[in-house]
């Protein structure tokens, strides 16, 4: 990804960004590569982004589960670039995401709506998609383009074996119960 990134500001960079990617487009078969490159390309429209547009129109990248998030901030970030014509051919693909696929019909219109929402609307160029933003901004407005996993704080505390036991619903006041623990507790390491 460095490497993709710093090729922009070299000469002839647009030769070897190319002789790259066709490298990578035969070998990549992990969707971390993709994403990374992506990323890129999100970050730097003009030197990669642009020639990452035809992504954008595949059916198999646009339905990845493991790219998501990344589609989304390259349209966001590629959108303005592209002529009306790939612009039309993108919300085609957006469009006709998994049709056909009944049985996960509500995921796949999310899906198409996540995408509908990442495109500036100044650019929108089909009535279709026009229509449905239309219709996502009157409700609640199309779906956020966020990661699917995302690490949260969380909070420590110096909670016993009595207090996980309690919290479970096991009264530790009971004679059996308190026994049980006063037999343990010298086995117990101190920390």
């Amino acid at each position: 990804q460095r490497y993709l990134e710093k090729l922009d500001s070299l000469p002839d960079a647009g030769g070897r960004i190319d002789e790259l990617l066709a490298i990578i487009a035969d070998g990549a078969q992990h969707a971390v590569v993709w994403r990374r490159l992506m990323n890129s390309g999100s970050e730097h429209p003009k030197a990669l982004g642009y020639r990452l547009r035809s992504l954008l129109w595949e059916p198999g990248v646009l339905s990845s589960f493991d790219v998501m998030e990344e589609v989304g901030n390259l349209l966001k970030s590629l959108y303005p670039l592209l002529a009306e014509n790939e612009r039309q051919q993108i919300e085609a693909a957006i469009a006709n995401i998994n049709r056909g696929h009944p049985h996960d019909e509500d995921s796949n219109q999310h899906l198409r709506d996540r995408y509908l929402g990442c495109l500036p609307r100044e650019l929108v160029a089909t009535p279709e998609a026009r229509n449905r933003l239309q219709l996502l901004d009157a409700d609640q407005g199309p779906p956020p383009n966020s990661p699917h996993f995302r690490m949260s704080s969380f909070e420590s505390s110096n909670a016993d074996d009595e207090d996980f036991l309690r919290h479970r619903g096991i009264p530790v006041d009971e004679p059996a119960n308190r026994e049980l623990l006063e037999l343990i507790r010298p086995f117990k390491v101190s920390s």
